[in-house]
């Protein structure tokens, strides 16, 4: 979990930046939500060039209001069936990491 702390710090005041510009702010919807959701992205190896859209999933499937769940719950399961065989036929250091530790 150490090895997460630079990115979360780095996450985390990334989006306080763009909060502190502003009178108000939502500070679940707008901090904790998109926090945790990059942390899972983060955690799962989602690429960065799929995190936007994965994180979109996320946030539709968990945090929505209901409309979007099937959707982003489709589309995380077809992700992650994906991304674990891509994973599988090209492991990441990420990966490698892991599996040592898991093992």
């Amino acid at each position: 979990m150490a090895a997460l702390r630079p990115f979360v710090e780095k996450t985390a005041r990334e989006l306080i930046d763009t909060l502190a510009e502003r009178e108000q702010a939502d500070l679940l919807g707008e901090f904790a939500h998109p926090l945790s959701t990059a942390l899972i992205c983060e955690l799962v190896g989602v690429d960065a060039a799929d995190q936007d859209r994965v994180c979109a999933w996320i946030r539709d499937f968990a945090y929505g209001d209901g409309s979007g769940i099937m959707e982003g719950l489709a589309g995380i399961v077809e992700y992650t069936k994906d991304l674990v065989a891509r994973r599988r036929a090209e492991p990441t250091t990420w990966c490698r990491r892991c599996w040592r530790t898991a093992g």
